[in-house]
Parts: C-alpha cells; sequence; structure tokens
C-alpha cells in the first residue's frame, strides 16, 4: 500500500473540482401538440403523420429581455407566469404594469414534407393581457392572466390534443388552479363534428387560469430540452440546468444514416419526473436488459440486490427519453440509427439531485417504444439495462454526476441503486478531527462479494474530500477534491488498481492520505469507491477539519 499511498499525495496537489451550483428557476407550464396532421393530395390521396410537439413557457421568448422585479433576474420568457423565472409575483406591488408590458413570446414546430409525409407549422405565441380576454377554454383575465395562442400555419389540418400542463406552487385560491390533478388547460380537435379538426389559418387560444402571476408559477413533470444538432466527434448537452441533465459524446466514425432516410441531424432530451411507486416496480426484481442492444449487464434482483430508483427531487425520480431529428426537423421514429464504430461506445453523462445518498448508483437505458414508456412490470415494462460507464466519486450530496455507454442509441436513461446486499466497501478513519494539510489514515476491509453480472474481479479505487475549501481568490465554498478526478465526457472511469478478494474472503488494508491543504474550517465527509466493471460500490465518514 506504499505505493498507492504516494500515488494519493501527489494527486492530491493537482487535481480539484469546485461545487455546482443551480439556479432556482422553474420549466414554466409545458405546451404540448400532440395527434395527428393530414393533407389531402388530389381527389383520394390523403398523407399524414403524427406529431408529439412540446416546449415550455421558459423556451419561448420574446427577445426582449426585462429584469423581473420580484426576483431581479433577467429573463425574455415566463411571459405566462407574468415574466418572473422563479414563480414570484410581478403584480404585487408594481400595479401590474409589468406583467401586461410584456413583449409577446415567439415559438415555431415546423417539419417538412417527405415522400409520404405532409409538412406542418405551428406558429406560437404567449402574451398577458388584462381586460375583457378570454380563451377557447373558458377562461377569462380577472383581472390579468397569460394567454397561448397555437396558429396552424402549414398546410395541414390537425386532429389531436393542444394542452398546458404543469404543477402550479399555489392552488385553491381565487385565479388559480383548484389543484394539480388534471391538465391547466386542453383543447380537443377533429374528435367529433363539435370539435372539427385545426384548420390551416385557424388559431387556438389557452389560459392557465385567471390569473396566473399570482400562482406561485409552474413546474411541470416533463420538460423538453431543445433540439441539438449533433455531430461524430463531439460532445452535446441535450438538457441542462435540471434535476437530471445529460450530454451526448458520439465517437469520430460514428454513422448517423438511416437506410431509405435522411441522416441524424438533431437530438433532443425529453425530461419526466415520475414517482417511484411507479418506477420501482419496474426495477425492483432485476431485469435481464437488452444487452444486445445496449451492450453493458442485466440488473440484480433480490436476494443479490434490492434496486431502486434514485430521487432528483424530495420525491420524484427522472426518465430521459431521447429524440432524433434530420436537418429539416422531421422526427425520427427511435434513434437506432446512430451506431459507433466496433471497439467504441456512445458516451452519455448526467448531472443529479439526489435526497438520498446511491450506496450502489447504476445509470440505466431502456427502449423506447410506447409499451417501455407505459412503465409497466417486466416483461411489458422497461428493460432496464445496466450501461454504467462513471460515476463522481464518492458523490454524497447533490448534484452528482454519473453515466454510461451504449452500443446503440434507442432508450430511455435514469439513474438508479442497485442497493446490494453485499457491500465490498466498509472503512473509518482516524483522526477524524485533523488540520487542513494533515493526514488521516484509512483503515477497512474490502469484503469478497459474490459475483455479479457486469462485475470484475478487479476494481479501480478512488478518493473525494467534500466540504468548505479556498477557492483561487480566497472564498471558502462547498467544494470538491476527487483523487484522481472525475472523467471528462464520454470518458471511462479512473482509479488506482485493486485486486478483489474472492467470495467469502476479506482484504484488509490501511494507508495515509494527506487532506487538501486548502480546506476551510467545517465539517467534511470523506468517500470511497470502488467500481468494478459496471458495479459501483461507495462508503463514506464524516471528517471534521479544525
Amino acid at each position: 500500500m506504499k505505493h498507492l499511498t504516494r500515488m494519493i499525495g501527489y494527486a492530491v496537489l493537482l487535481f480539484f473540482a469546485t461545487g455546482i451550483c443551480q439556479a432556482a428557476k422553474q420549466t414554466g407550464a409545458l405546451l404540448e401538440i400532440k395527434g395527428t396532421v393530414s393533407q389531402t393530395l388530389g381527389e383520394f390521396t390523403t398523407i399524414t403523420r403524427d406529431v408529439d410537439l412540446l416546449v415550455p413557457d421558459s423556451q419561448i421568448h420574446s427577445g426582449v429581455s426585462r429584469i423581473s422585479p420580484c426576483d431581479s433576474l433577467s429573463s425574455d420568457s415566463y411571459v405566462l407566469q407574468g415574466g418572473s423565472p422563479t414563480g414570484c409575483d410581478n403584480e404585487s406591488g408594481f400595479e401590474g404594469s409589468f406583467e401586461t408590458t410584456q413583449s409577446p413570446g415567439k415559438y415555431r414546430f415546423k417539419g417538412a414534407a417527405t415522400s409520404t409525409q405532409p409538412a406542418y407549422q405551428f406558429d406560437v405565441q404567449t402574451s398577458y393581457q388584462s381586460g375583457e380576454v378570454c380563451s377557447n377554454n373558458g377562461v377569462c383575465a380577472s383581472p390579468d392572466t397569460g394567454f397561448l395562442q397555437v396558429t396552424n400555419s402549414g398546410p395541414s389540418s390537425f386532429s389531436g390534443v393542444i394542452s398546458l400542463s404543469g404543477n402550479a406552487g399555489i392552488t385553491g385560491t381565487p385565479g388559480c388552479p383548484f389543484s394539480n390533478t388534471q391538465p391547466l388547460a386542453s383543447l380537443l380537435f377533429g374528435g367529433d363534428s363539435e370539435s372539427p379538426p385545426l384548420a390551416q389559418n385557424q388559431s387556438a387560444v389557452l389560459a392557465l387560469s385567471s390569473d396566473s402571476s399570482g400562482c406561485g408559477g409552474f413546474q411541470s413533470d416533463t420538460t423538453a430540452g431543445q433540439i441539438r444538432p449533433v455531430a461524430p466527434g463531439k460532445t452535446t448537452v441535450l438538457l441542462a440546468n435540471g434535476p437530471l441533465t445529460q450530454s451526448i459524446t458520439l465517437p469520430s466514425g460514428t454513422t448517423m444514416n438511416c437506410p431509405g432516410s435522411p441522416a441524424v441531424a438533431a437530438m433532443r432530451d425529453v425530461l419526466k419526473l415520475v414517482d417511484p411507486l411507479v418506477f420501482n416496480p419496474t426495477v425492483a426484481n432485476g431485469n435481464p436488459g437488452n444487452t444486445a442492444l445496449f451492450g453493458g449487464s442485466s440488473i440484480p434482483g433480490p436476494p443479490d440486490a434490492n434496486p431502486h430508483c434514485t430521487l432528483v427531487t424530495s420525491s420524484k425520480c427522472a426518465i430521459l427519453v431521447n429524440q432524433c431529428f434530420d436537418s429539416a426537423g422531421n422526427q425520427f421514429q427511435d434513434c437506432k440509427c446512430i451506431a459507433p464504430p466496433a471497439g467504441t461506445l456512445i458516451g452519455l453523462d448526467s448531472v443529479y439531485g439526489n435526497t438520498v445518498d446511491p450506496k450502489n448508483p447504476a445509470y440505466v437505458i431502456a427502449q423506447d417504444d410506447a409499451a417501455h414508456q407505459q412503465l409497466l412490470p417486466p416483461p411489458l415494462g422497461p428493460d432496464w439495462t445496466n450501461v454504467t460507464k462513471n460515476f463522481q466519486p464518492g458523490c454524497t450530496s447533490p448534484p452528482c454526476g454519473g453515466g454510461g455507454g451504449v452500443l446503440r442509441l434507442n432508450g430511455q436513461e435514469s439513474v438508479i441503486d442497485l442497493n446490494l446486499t453485499c457491500q465490498i466497501l466498509t472503512f473509518g478513519i482516524t483522526p477524524s478531527t485533523v488540520s487542513a494539510g494533515g493526514q488521516v489514515n484509512v483503515a477497512g476491509d474490502i469484503q469478497g462479494c459474490p459475483a455479479l453480472a457486469g462485475s470484475s474481479s478487479s476494481g479501480l479505487i478512488t478518493f473525494t474530500f467534500e466540504g468548505p475549501m479556498r477557492n483561487s481568490a480566497g472564498v471558502c465554498k462547498s467544494s470538491r477534491i476527487s483523487i484522481p478526478p472525475p472523467p471528462p465526457p464520454g470518458g471511462q472511469q479512473t482509479g488506482f488498481p485493486v485486486q478483489l478478494p474472492a467470495s467469502g474472503f476479506n482484504l484488509p488494508f490501511s494507508f495515509n492520505v494527506p487532506v487538501p491543504s486548502n480546506s476551510c474550517t467545517g465539517k467534511f465527509k470523506f468517500s470511497t469507491t470502488i467500481k468494478s466493471g459496471t458495479v459501483f460500490y461507495n462508503d463514506s465518514v464524516a471528517l471534521r477539519v479544525q
């Protein structure tokens, strides 16, 4: 262990990882246009295509940024909730002038025609109005409220549902939704003779409530990221600033062409927050996964493991759904066209929040067809596969980071805790109170556990100090130092090699680790992580720097 101690002492002088801050902005209400667009060609031929178009209020921009008085944040969106990114009320104390003088927000959905599918275009406008103004769903301004107008500007007619959804911060009071159990607003088109399709140049107007700025803002359980260009050899952030983010790294030489169709040119991630009572049954018994499609390994179940989802908010787990598009904006049915060269993996990397430290974090993926998205128990539900590639070493407080590597990209991803019955790693440190720049002794056991799918007889061990540390400006901030540091996007986990004992045997260890010299006085956590194949084992203990 002497060589390992020298390596640790050297690495701690080189690498510093600062903490990550997240803004408390909301998603805003979510607009969804879901149904079918149709166009008649000649006398007898009609071509159709399914659409599921999503955009939140936070991404419907006016192009005119202003400072929201109630939270002092600059924004050119969030028009529907009075211009406040955090949902505070810009009417109170400001005579309503800020809300009703917002420039309209604008957004366009557009899909080009193909040989078998019609083109479409929907122009969206948000506004905040007072007076005798009402929406098609029967909501009138009282005294003022946010309105959203969808205009069918394309050559096709639309049949389906146009809706606004999200959880209001305040419910049951005058001017706000009664509860958060129903969509905020919804209009049906093409359902019967009383609800004809939305024809070309026709518009639909929806309102959230009669005074939408006074409802504490709106937070959707579904967040649609922006459509981003993707290309081989590049890392692209598909979803940022959420409870679960994701970037994708496509290796050089990745094939983007689809047989008989244009190449994949862009992608989007859609985030769905899910109740654990709905999610957990899909992993609780383990899952064989689809290793032929994705690579990776199966998810163990009882008695070896008791897997469950990782909370990324105070009460909900998250699923990311991948969507692929061609250069004209047409959406593919799935993302199976993307194929990396042999011997390489597509990298998927995330940052997530959590309220419970996962002992055995795993990055998982499942197919994204309709049956799997319904979250039914296996075999009807998700065929979750463990594709873990890296995790932020020893992460014990959010936001944490992790990722996976896949052979093909057709799926929905999440972060779970395998909650293994046999934990490889147990340790303690002495002394528990130490000065900055001092040393602590780490002593414990590496326990031999029964072999699991995806595990290995060897592992990589990493270490993390987490607590207040002095940055280059001399300011103490909550930070992490990981030894060695987390890998870059798309990269493999690194660490110090360790041979794992056979099942039923223990390997005692003891070595010294220097405490970072820039540590400030306060409470710390010292963590260790062992990566064994696609399986991670975390443990941490308290440390105080005086």
